[in-house]
């Protein structure tokens, strides 16, 4: 338990940190003063102030946060050169979104690393790992690299549908269907209750090292796509009254996906790192208060109209959808708590 509370932690801590490091970049790059880079939460262990900037070590250890000057909407004019809210609307989308691609990017490195080492690809075909010494697997005739096309002529596609078959006919003589070297072959096995085996429903992809960097941003643009459309069913379903507690996760929830995931090696734990960012520079994207893209909805509300809005409703709708947000998230970790304990 130890342990996986540690790899929680550094896993959580790596995505914000890239996160607070695109800000952080950009605003350094774009004349705006950074006060504070903290790593973890308050209250405060210890910190330097290096130039303008304070890099603090906190005491929760849960990510990061970047702490721009001015960025609580000074009114314009009035606040110093090197302020956050003195910038252009465009400096500011530059910064807002900077925290975004610095998630793509972590998502883009891992993938293209992975890509090099070996990246799991999930299929839709059962394959056959492993064969324990003395199994019924073993005994008749299945060997690793096989894949499990049918059983007793019923097609399975996933590895639990495997599993569930094994269990229903126990003691039954079971016609196993494998493809072997292209060619179809049928054993026959009687689970004595299992069959003996490991198996996946993943394959190991390679390739060269200098197609990794192409390859990791088709594999990033893939999975954005595919999250952007779970996005879209989500938000689609709360209109037409749909539940979807199961398609959201809190930190507990995280914590026990990381923990599985850690389980299987550190390639499922490390693509899990890359999906786990995706989804948090998507999920900041959305136009929700307090969030970048929340902020980013004043911007372009500056830009579209040429005034900006009043500085004191911009900070009442950022508190009350901080508090709307914790709120949310101490309901969605009730409902990981159900589901995972």
């Amino acid at each position: 338990m130890l342990l996986s509370i540690l790899i929680f932690l550094a896993v959580l801590s790596l995505v914000v940190f890239f996160h607070e490091l695109g800000h952080f970049i950009a605003a350094k790059r774009l004349g705006v003063a950074v006060e504070e880079f903290g790593f973890g939460y308050p209250p405060r262990l210890f910190g330097k102030k290096i130039g303008s900037t304070v890099y603090s070590v906190n005491l929760i250890p849960l990510g990061g946060f970047v702490r721009l000057k001015g960025e609580n909407a000074e009114i314009a004019g009035l606040g110093d050169s090197d302020s956050f809210s003195i910038k252009s609307p465009y400096k500011r989308v530059v910064i807002l979104i900077s925290g975004v691609l610095g998630n793509i990017i972590l998502t883009w490195l891992i993938f293209s690393l992975l890509l090099i080492v070996g990246l799991p690809v999930l299929e839709d075909r059962v394959h056959l790992e492993k064969t324990f010494p003395n199994s019924v697997a073993q005994q008749a005739g299945l060997l690793p690299g096989d894949i499990i096309v049918s059983l007793d002529q019923n097609k399975v596609f996933w590895a639990d549908e495997l599993i569930n078959y094994i269990q229903v006919h126990q003691g039954q003589p079971v016609v196993v269907t494998v493809l072997r070297n292209g060619q179809l072959m049928d054993f026959v096995a009687t689970p004595n209750p299992l069959l003996g085996v490991e198996i996946s429903n993943s394959i190991i992809r390679h390739v060269s090292w200098w197609q990794a960097p192409f390859e990791g941003a088709r594999e990033t643009i893939n999975l954005c796509s595919a999250m952007l459309a779970g996005l879209f069913k989500i938000v689609t379903g709360l209109f037409r009254h749909e539940a979807v507690g199961e398609s959201l996760s809190g930190p507990v929830g995280i914590f026990k996906l990381t923990e599985f995931y850690g389980s299987l090696g550190w390639r499922y734990l490390m693509q899990f790192v890359g999906l786990l960012s995706a989804n948090l520079a998507l999920v900041n994207l959305l136009p929700i208060p307090a969030l970048d893209g929340g902020r980013l909805v004043f911007v372009f509300y500056e830009i579209a109209a040429k005034r900006r809005p009043s500085v004191r409703f911009e900070r009442f709708v950022h508190t009350f959808g901080f508090i709307l947000l914790l709120i949310f998230l101490v309901f969605i970790s009730f409902q990981d708590i159900k589901r995972f304990f």
